[in-house]
């Protein structure tokens, strides 16, 4: 006995005109820009700023490597959820004890955004 599984229907795949996905594309980039010089300027100045509040080493490693990501994990998923819910979408968790937490952005197929 065989038994083979309907064929999902094709559905013509409408892409974003070029000028849309461009300037996604640069948008992209300027937020990774903009992510990358915000962490090296705490880096840059760290001797002056570690002179002008007398901080010892460990309070200067505290403030740009475990502020950096306390901060982006504390407003990651916030920020996700509002995009994804502006976007007409949400973001899903599933956790589970003792094996971790799975987070799903759910968004819909087709956006007014193009």
């Amino acid at each position: 006995m065989t038994v083979s599984a309907p064929e999902a229907p094709v559905v013509p795949l409408e892409l974003p005109s070029r000028v849309y996905r461009s300037y996604a594309l640069g948008l992209l980039m300027l937020i990774y820009v903009v992510n990358f010089v915000d962490r090296q300027v705490v880096s840059i100045l760290a001797e002056p700023i570690k002179r002008d509040l007398h901080l010892a080493d460990w309070q200067l490693g505290l403030m740009t490597g475990l502020a950096f990501a306390v901060l982006y994990t504390v407003l990651g998923l916030p920020i996700a959820r509002e995009l994804a819910g502006a976007l007409g979408g949400r973001v899903e968790l599933d956790t589970q004890p003792g094996r971790g937490s799975r987070f799903r952005l759910v968004l819909p197929a087709r956006s007014s955004l193009y």
